[in-house]
């Protein structure tokens, strides 16, 4: 007896045998039941590497990229977590995520890269990851005036000169 695949339930099927010249038979009907086994999700695709500016965000629908013979994709419980979350340079801030949507929420001033290992799990407790790969470039600022603090400088009488040059950079003028 062959099984369709991702297929369960009950059969029933009629057996006979016959014996040749005698015409004697006997029938009997053979009950199968097929119990469904949990297929775990997998991956549709591949998931995209994605490069943002430094200090912005981005979301990714997950349901995307893995789907489930049992469960519909959106049921997935979805997971993301960093490799190296010690590493001092890394640019996401935090990540969340709901209804399989994935969002990821970068530092400001700071950019590098990162990688994080997405899980989707279905009810049974199977699973399928993939690595989702993060580059995050940096973006030209403005610069930043600091206040100068307030310079008092005693000038002498120069004559007949009417221009002075005082420069404020410099605390011995």
């Amino acid at each position: 007896v062959g099984h369709i695949e991702h297929q369960s339930g009950d059969a029933e099927i009629m057996v006979r045998a016959n014996s040749p010249g005698t015409g004697l038979s006997a029938t009997d009907v053979l009950q199968i039941t097929t119990r469904p086994a949990n297929d775990p999700p997998r991956l549709v695709g591949v998931l995209p590497e994605i490069t943002l500016d430094e200090g912005s965000s981005t979301t990714i629908d997950l349901t995307r990229y893995f789907d489930d013979v049992e469960d519909a994709s959106s049921e997935l419980v979805y997971s993301a977590t960093a490799f190296d979350v010690s590493f001092p340079g890394n640019p996401i801030d935090s990540t969340e995520i709901e209804e399989g949507r994935l969002t990821l929420h970068l530092t400001e001033d700071t950019y590098g890269y990162s990688e994080f290992a997405i899980q989707a799990t279905d009810r049974d407790g199977a699973s399928a990851a993939s690595t989702l790969f993060v580059f995050v470039e940096p973006v030209n600022d403005a610069p930043v005036a600091t206040p100068l603090p307030d310079r008092f400088h005693r000038v002498e009488q120069l004559g007949n000169s009417p221009l002075i040059a005082i420069d404020l950079w410099h605390q011995n003028v």
